[in-house]
């Protein structure tokens, strides 16, 4: 809309009409004269009187859109803005992992984007002002809604910093919006500042609704000439077994690339004083696998850091766990130790675990293991020491009925039971086994070629240590000479985890209460297969003593400013917690377990003043390494507001720009400009030399 400041002067726009006025009134009539001859006069082309009369006209035109100008500008009119004095001002700030990258001078875009809001508050006719942030940042506190304080607004924006997480873009402008509709008098302003980064704007979201007459303004701070990596890295997953001291282990870290092109990134971890690097190379649009090979690590909790540098690493690369190692666990060989073969040397080849962290034990009487009350109460082994992660017991063994008792037992309380035939016995004899093992065991069978053993269930976690880098499993070249058939009994469903070429199983897996049973049908030694000379021995040997119930992870990994309200542990609304770092970014912040948010960057944080105290290893999101970017108009979001987008390039650029457009814009400079260009033509056409006539 466009109003006059000097509307006095539009009173004059009519005197605009005195050139043609004039050319109507003063122009020379003419009047027939005799002439004696025109004979040897030239004679005039018809064709220049209409060319000169067109001429006329277009410079009357000019003379009077010229005066018409000039009358205009004196008018003064100005186009209008949001409203002048007294704006409340509401600044979004996008501080997502994204705006970190930077353009070749090492601007980034989130520097780019608070030294412009730092501008637009910078107005004389800015009243009150309010911050909020796409990612939550309890290391940056922020005005809780507007304050006159202008100084402390600023000074709150220079506290921002970029994050490594992915921010909700929703949740923010809902928060704005909420603020702008507490405005009862004067102008309100929402200023969006953002990257228009793809995995927060791209999403489907409900449209945001603001207030009537809120201005709207989306100002772009991303370039495409900016540095931005595509390689990620993806938060790391729950290890599948613990860790024992003594034993060596490896760290797995998952890239992934987002670029359309192949990249190189070096994958970096710290562990206390071991620090390792390797470089990858990661295919476009794929992700691999890196596998860190790690010493042993004594009892207790150990804080690991994973994070990618080179110029394909995102800057949200990075990662932390918390590892437990828990101290060598026990596995009990009920009855001699050469009943189960080699199956004892497989699980500890050193003595005290050193190589394995398993220690094995000959228990002559399982009956020193006493039976629990209930399914909950601890379980204690022979002399006080702590219980076994497996236990190995012979069919004949089991048949004794109070051993048969302490081994459900064990086995219901969360334990692992491996029951197999005698090394020394040729298993030619039919076993009874009890009904809570799960099968049946058929007469034993003899092969004097060997008979192939095949895998069944092949996604059990009892074969993950036997997997290849693709996750297959295979026992190539793995023979029975003699075993045991095994049948399922249907009222206890029994899992078949490896059998034989026509289908028989060989080794079942029963869930019994909350621990395992494993029933084989042959024995660990070389009379029976040829599986002790396989590389798979050892891993499968290993795989029993996984613990049946893992531990609860040490810490929960968790991606920056991912929302922590699903948490069952925070269900206590209005308790007081605090939130403070273990290792990483510096975070000091207690308040109430609804507000509570999880930290902005990557690090090991613990929250305290639950029922169970809770550890956080933060990793960075790995959306953040998307390139694309969705286009200004047509967010969304926005949909059904009209909002006004800007192009950042400077500070002062995007706060002139805001001046403008909240004070209204003078245009005395363009008619003045428009009434000069008018004359400058009319003077054009007055001087051109009519075309040469022709001759007679």
């Amino acid at each position: 809309m466009i109003s006059l400041a000097a509307p006095v002067f539009a009173a004059l726009l009519p005197l605009a009409l005195l050139p043609v006025l004039f050319h109507l009134f003063f122009r020379i009539r003419k009047q027939p004269r005799t002439f004696p001859s025109l004979l040897f006069f030239q004679a005039a082309d018809p064709r220049l009187s209409s060319r000169r009369r067109l001429r006329e006209w277009l410079v009357l035109l000019l003379r009077t859109l010229a005066l018409a100008a000039l009358i205009l500008a004196l008018a003064r009119p100005v186009r209008q803005g949001w409203g002048g004095r007294d704006a409340h001002v509401t600044v979004v700030i996008d501080n997502s992992a994204s705006m970190a990258a930077a353009d070749g001078d090492g601007q980034t875009r989130l520097s780019r984007a608070l030294a412009a809001a730092t501008a637009v508050l910078q107005d004389g006719s800015v009243r009150q002002g309010a911050v909020v942030s796409t990612v939550r940042d309890p290391a940056v506190p922020l005005p809780a809604g507007f304050s006159d304080d202008l100084a402390g607004v600023r000074a709150a924006l220079g506290a921002i910093r970029d994050s490594h997480g992915s921010g909700d873009a929703a949740g923010a402008l809902r928060q704005a919006a909420a603020l702008s509709r507490g405005v009862l008098q004067g102008a309100v302003e929402v200023h969006l500042f953002t990257d228009l980064q793809a995995t927060e704007w791209g999403t489907a979201a409900s449209p945001v609704a603001f207030a009537r007459g809120t201005a709207v303004v989306v100002h772009d701070v991303g370039r495409g000439s900016d540095r931005a990596g595509v390689v990620a890295l993806l938060p790391p997953t729950a290890r599948p077994r613990r860790l024992v001291a003594g034993r060596t282990w490896r760290f797995d870290a998952h890239l992934r690339n987002y670029g359309t092109r192949e990249a190189e990134a070096t994958v970096n971890l710290a562990l206390g004083d071991t620090r390792l690097r390797q470089a990858a190379t990661v295919g476009a649009g794929q992700t691999r696998e890196v596998r860190l090979p790690l010493p042993a690590l004594p009892p207790g909790e150990h804080r690991v850091r994973v994070w990618l540098d080179g110029p394909s690493a995102a800057p949200s690369a990075e990662a932390w766990q918390v590892v437990r190692v828990s101290p060598p666990d026990d596995v009990w060989l009920v009855g001699d130790a050469r009943d189960s073969g080699l199956l004892g040397l497989a699980l500890a080849p050193a003595a005290d675990g050193l190589l394995t962290g398993l220690r094995v034990k000959a228990v002559p009487d399982l009956l020193q293991l006493p039976r629990s009350a209930g399914a909950d109460a601890p379980a204690t082994g022979i002399a006080g020491s702590s219980p076994p992660v497996l236990v190995v017991v012979s069919f004949r063994q089991l048949a004794d009925r109070a051993v048969a008792a302490s081994c459900r037992d064990f086995a219901a309380r969360g334990g692992t039971l491996l029951v197999c035939p005698e090394s020394a016995r040729d298993g030619a004899a039919k076993p009874a086994l009890p009904d809570w093992c799960g099968v049946d065991a058929g007469a034993g069978k003899a092969s004097e070629k060997g008979e192939p053993v095949v895998v069944l269930a092949a996604d059990a976690a009892l074969w993950d240590d036997v997997r290849d880098e693709r996750g297959h499993v295979s026992l190539r070249g793995v023979q029975l000479r003699r075993w045991l058939p095994l049948t399922a009994r249907l009222r206890e469903g029994a899992t078949a985890m490896a059998g034989t070429t026509d289908g028989a199983a060989v080794l079942t897996r029963t869930v019994l209460g909350r621990g395992l049973v494993y029933v084989s049908g042959f024995a660990w030694d070389l009379h029976w297969s040829n599986l002790p000379r396989r590389a798979v021995f050892l891993p499968l040997a290993l795989g029993f003593a996984r613990p049946a119930q893992p531990d609860e992870p040490a810490a929960r990994v968790i991606q920056a400013g991912a929302p922590l309200d699903a948490e069952r542990r925070l269900t206590a609304a209005g308790a007081g917690v605090r939130l403070r770092t273990v290792a990483g970014d510096a975070v000091a912040w207690s308040g109430r377990a609804d507000a509570l948010a999880t930290p902005a960057r990557a690090g090991v944080y613990r929250v305290e003043g639950l029922p169970q105290p809770l550890t956080l290893a933060v990793a960075g999101s790995p959306g953040e390494a998307a390139p694309a970017r969705v286009p200004a108009r047509g967010l969304a979001v926005l949909a059904g507001s009209d909002y006004r987008t800007l192009t950042c390039r400077s500070a002062s650029e995007s706060a002139g720009e805001v001046q403008r457009a909240r004070h209204g814009q003078s245009l005395f400079g363009l008619f003045l400009a428009l009434a000069a260009c008018f004359w400058l033509l009319e003077l054009w056409l007055v001087n051109q030399r009519p075309a040469a006539a022709g001759k007679v």
